[in-house]
């Protein structure tokens, strides 16, 4: 009777496990991102295990003088549309609208950061008119291969050139 129980344990684990979401990625030298359809603000991307954050709220944010460094350190990135409170409109918020450039810029900006010993962790490729295109192409300066994933229906493409 135990083994019995138990077999049926395992069983019930083991279809839990494989139940579990999976989420697919890209492992690449050389990867290619493209931005083409419309981020929202539940939307994220990972790239070599770190997550960037789409908000809302990202250009309050990166323009706020005290909180310059907030952006980078929680790895935020922008939407396609933005909530924009103006001081002094009576606290109407308006929406700005990021186009592909932005989003592929603020992606660019957040990786083209230094590590703690002031070297580069990426490489990148290309002109700056494939970037403002919401193109762009980058490799590790060490050599390994980049892992990139999405959330589902996220608005670019994740490419493998390399």
């Amino acid at each position: 009777m135990k083994k019995i129980v138990l077999g049926i344990i395992v069983v019930a684990l083991l279809g839990m496990y494989s139940c579990k979401e999976r989420v697919p990625y890209v492992l690449a030298e050389l990867v290619e991102i493209e931005y083409y359809d419309t981020i929202q603000a539940e939307d994220w991307i990972n790239v070599d295990g770190v997550l960037f954050d789409h908000v809302t709220n990202y250009q309050l944010i990166k323009d706020d003088t005290v909180n310059t460094n907030l952006v980078f350190e929680k790895n935020l990135l922008p939407t396609t549309i933005e909530d924009v409170t103006v001081p002094g409109a009576g606290e109407q918020e308006f929406a700005q609208i990021n186009v592909k450039f932005d989003l592929a810029y603020a992606l660019f900006t957040n990786l083209a950061q230094k590590d703690q010993d002031g070297a580069p962790m990426y490489s990148f490729e290309g002109a700056t008119l494939e970037l403002s295109m919401g193109k762009m192409r980058f490799r590790r300066t060490d050599g390994e291969k980049i892992k990139v994933s999405t959330s589902k229906g996220y608005g670019a493409a994740v490419r493998k050139l390399k």
